[in-house]
Protein backbone atom coordinates (compact mmCIF):
# COMPACT_ATOMS: atom_id res chain seq x y z
CA UNK A 1 0.00 0.00 0.00
CA UNK A 2 1.45 3.29 -1.50
CA UNK A 3 0.16 6.47 0.09
CA UNK A 4 1.32 9.70 -0.48
CA UNK A 5 3.48 11.76 2.07
CA UNK A 6 1.09 14.33 1.56
CA UNK A 7 -1.94 12.51 1.39
CA UNK A 8 -0.93 10.81 4.94
CA UNK A 9 -2.72 14.15 6.56
CA UNK A 10 -5.81 11.75 7.74
CA UNK A 11 -4.00 9.03 9.05
CA UNK A 12 -3.96 8.26 12.52
CA UNK A 13 -0.77 8.25 14.15
CA UNK A 14 -0.21 4.42 14.24
CA UNK A 15 -1.13 4.02 10.86
CA UNK A 16 1.67 6.83 9.82
CA UNK A 17 4.15 5.00 11.94
CA UNK A 18 3.19 1.73 10.44
CA UNK A 19 3.77 3.08 6.85
CA UNK A 20 6.97 5.18 7.58
CA UNK A 21 8.31 2.38 9.42
CA UNK A 22 7.82 -0.24 6.67
CA UNK A 23 8.83 2.16 4.05
CA UNK A 24 12.22 2.20 6.25
CA UNK A 25 12.21 -1.22 6.01
CA UNK A 26 11.63 -2.12 2.73
CA UNK A 27 9.04 -4.14 3.32
CA UNK A 28 5.22 -4.34 2.87
CA UNK A 29 2.54 -4.14 5.28
CA UNK A 30 1.36 -7.20 4.57
CA UNK A 31 4.96 -8.73 5.14
CA UNK A 32 4.91 -7.06 8.67
CA UNK A 33 1.85 -8.41 9.51
CA UNK A 34 2.82 -12.12 8.72
CA UNK A 35 6.01 -10.75 11.06
CA UNK A 36 3.31 -10.34 13.75
CA UNK A 37 1.26 -12.92 13.12
CA UNK A 38 -1.49 -11.37 12.32
CA UNK A 39 -4.00 -11.47 9.18
CA UNK A 40 -2.47 -10.15 5.83
CA UNK A 41 -5.02 -7.10 5.86
CA UNK A 42 -4.37 -6.52 9.11
CA UNK A 43 -2.18 -3.77 9.60
CA UNK A 44 -3.68 -2.00 5.79
CA UNK A 45 -7.44 -1.90 7.62
CA UNK A 46 -5.25 0.27 10.66
CA UNK A 47 -3.87 2.45 8.13
CA UNK A 48 -6.80 3.05 5.58
CA UNK A 49 -9.46 3.37 8.48
CA UNK A 50 -7.80 5.88 11.27
CA UNK A 51 -10.95 5.48 13.23
CA UNK A 52 -9.79 1.37 13.75
CA UNK A 53 -8.31 0.32 17.18
CA UNK A 54 -5.92 -2.38 17.35
CA UNK A 55 -6.65 -4.90 19.97
CA UNK A 56 -3.88 -4.91 22.74
CA UNK A 57 -2.98 -8.52 21.41
CA UNK A 58 -2.12 -6.59 17.78
CA UNK A 59 0.32 -3.56 19.52
CA UNK A 60 1.53 -6.62 21.50
CA UNK A 61 2.57 -8.53 18.65
CA UNK A 62 3.73 -5.31 16.48
CA UNK A 63 5.83 -4.48 19.86
CA UNK A 64 7.41 -8.14 19.42
CA UNK A 65 8.49 -7.32 15.59
CA UNK A 66 9.67 -3.68 16.00
CA UNK A 67 11.80 -1.53 17.68
CA UNK A 68 9.10 -0.11 19.66
CA UNK A 69 8.11 -1.39 22.85
CA UNK A 70 4.55 -2.06 23.67
CA UNK A 71 3.59 0.77 25.39
CA UNK A 72 4.98 3.19 22.65
CA UNK A 73 2.50 1.46 20.44
CA UNK A 74 -0.89 1.23 22.92
CA UNK A 75 -0.13 5.01 23.01
CA UNK A 76 0.24 5.79 19.48
CA UNK A 77 -3.13 3.69 18.98
CA UNK A 78 -4.77 5.54 21.39
CA UNK A 79 -4.95 2.85 23.85
CA UNK A 80 -4.34 4.52 26.86
CA UNK A 81 -3.59 1.60 29.60
CA UNK A 82 -4.08 2.66 33.98
CA UNK A 83 -0.84 0.19 34.13
CA UNK A 84 2.13 -0.24 32.26
CA UNK A 85 2.77 -3.52 29.69
CA UNK A 86 5.33 -4.06 32.02
CA UNK A 87 3.13 -5.19 34.40
CA UNK A 88 1.56 -8.06 31.85
CA UNK A 89 3.17 -11.01 32.88
CA UNK A 90 6.47 -11.86 31.15
CA UNK A 91 5.81 -15.27 29.44
CA UNK A 92 2.77 -14.20 28.23
CA UNK A 93 4.41 -11.71 26.26
CA UNK A 94 7.19 -14.14 25.59
CA UNK A 95 4.38 -16.61 24.22
CA UNK A 96 2.74 -14.02 22.35
CA UNK A 97 6.23 -13.48 20.61
CA UNK A 98 6.95 -17.26 19.75
CA UNK A 99 3.54 -17.73 18.33
CA UNK A 100 4.09 -14.96 15.88
CA UNK A 101 7.61 -16.94 15.25
CA UNK A 102 6.33 -20.47 14.24
CA UNK A 103 4.34 -22.02 11.28
CA UNK A 104 0.90 -22.65 10.81
CA UNK A 105 0.55 -26.26 11.42
CA UNK A 106 2.56 -26.01 14.37
CA UNK A 107 0.73 -23.24 15.74
CA UNK A 108 -2.83 -25.52 15.53
CA UNK A 109 -1.05 -28.08 17.52
CA UNK A 110 0.44 -25.62 20.21
CA UNK A 111 -3.61 -24.42 20.45
CA UNK A 112 -4.39 -27.64 20.86
CA UNK A 113 -2.24 -28.29 23.39
CA UNK A 114 -3.11 -25.29 24.98
CA UNK A 115 -6.46 -26.21 25.43
CA UNK A 116 -5.71 -29.69 26.67
CA UNK A 117 -4.01 -28.07 29.83
CA UNK A 118 -6.72 -25.46 30.19
CA UNK A 119 -9.43 -29.06 30.64
CA UNK A 120 -6.64 -30.63 32.71
CA UNK A 121 -6.72 -27.53 35.01
CA UNK A 122 -10.31 -26.95 35.14
CA UNK A 123 -10.47 -31.08 36.29
CA UNK A 124 -8.41 -31.13 38.70
CA UNK A 125 -8.96 -27.83 39.77
CA UNK A 126 -5.44 -26.27 39.76
CA UNK A 127 -6.05 -22.76 39.49
CA UNK A 128 -4.14 -20.02 37.41
CA UNK A 129 -1.86 -17.84 39.19
CA UNK A 130 -2.79 -14.35 38.88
Amino acid sequence: MIIPKSKRTGLSLLGRWLLEYSEEMGISLTALARRAGLSDGALRYLVKDPSRVPTIETCLRLAAVTPLNANEILEMAGLHTTESTENIDPLRLELTSLYSQILEPLRIILVENARRLVQFSHEYHVAPKN
